[in-house]
């Protein structure tokens, strides 16, 4: 893809005239020598090369074809949690510097934000753990995995820790696989500001929960319901669904559960 490769050949410069991989690899004692400007470009123009270009999205009408801004991740990695792998996604955000000229704009770097995300290499493995016999090979066979994975490939899930992403996913696929067999796990409500009222299954949230993809979840979060006190919660949502699980405090055991459609406008 053109523009991100003239992103990466750009971050690979950012202003320098010899190549990154020209360059003889970085020691200690020169980073100490150059001044903070060369370092810089120096150090970057290494990172550059390990930086996955996003495929751009069509434009959707929203301030025409001008470039806004552009993802890049990291290779995964393992993230401490068998079957789940991790990766840095770096935005870098553009600005114009020139007349507006549609997808013909010149523009500039702004900004760069950083996050990390986390992405599910096996499923299997994260809602039934198997006891590994070694710890130490098992966790460099992840390392390995999660090393040969592509996270482009895979629906990354924001999260604030692995821990998190494991615990709503097992929670959910226990209660989505109750619903696939055609019971309630747990008490249901079909809205989430329902969760103060006493939960009653409906027909329509058993068939929601049922349709529910744990490989479309996008957004991992546990919560604290003010309507249901004293009761720690997870959050799970697609591009269509809001899933919420409440558990016994000091345990996993999910207590109830509501789901609610989310409208989409564009």
């Amino acid at each position: 893809m053109r523009g991100a490769a003239t992103l990466l050949l750009a971050l690979a410069a950012i202003g320098a005239a010899v190549p990154a991989s020209a360059q003889p690899p970085l020691t200690h004692a020169e980073a100490r020598r150059l001044p903070p400007d060369r370092l810089a470009r120096r150090v970057f123009g290494d990172l550059a090369r390990t930086l996955l270009p996003v495929p751009l999205a069509a434009p959707n009408g929203w301030g025409g074809d001008v470039l806004r801004d552009m993802l890049f991740l990291t290779p995964a990695q393992y993230a401490g949690e068998a079957g789940l792998c991790a990766t840095d996604q770096l935005v870098v955000r553009f600005e114009p510097v020139g007349p507006l000229d549609g997808a013909d704009t010149p523009v500039r770097a702004r900004r760069m934000e950083l996050s990390t995300e986390y992405f599910v290499r096996d499923l299997g493995r994260i809602v039934a753990p198997v006891p590994a016999e070694d710890d130490e090979e098992e966790q460099r066979r992840e390392e390995r995995a999660c090393a040969a994975a592509d996270p482009r490939s895979f629906t990354r899930i924001r999260a604030q820790e692995g821990a998190i992403v494991v615990q709503g996913l097992r929670l959910a696929s226990a209660v989505i696989r109750a619903a696939r067999e055609g019971r309630a796990l747990v008490p249901i409500a079909c809205r989430l500001d329902d969760s103060e009222r006493e939960a009653s299954l409906q027909p329509d949230c058993l068939a929601d929960i049922a349709a529910l993809r744990l490989d479309r979840v996008n957004l991992i979060g546990d919560c604290y319901d003010p309507a249901v006190p004293g009761t720690p919660c997870f959050d799970l949502s697609d591009w269509s669904t809001q899933l919420r699980i409440w558990v016994r405090p000091g345990s996993q055991e999910p207590v109830r559960a509501a789901i609610e459609r989310v409208i989409i406008i564009t």
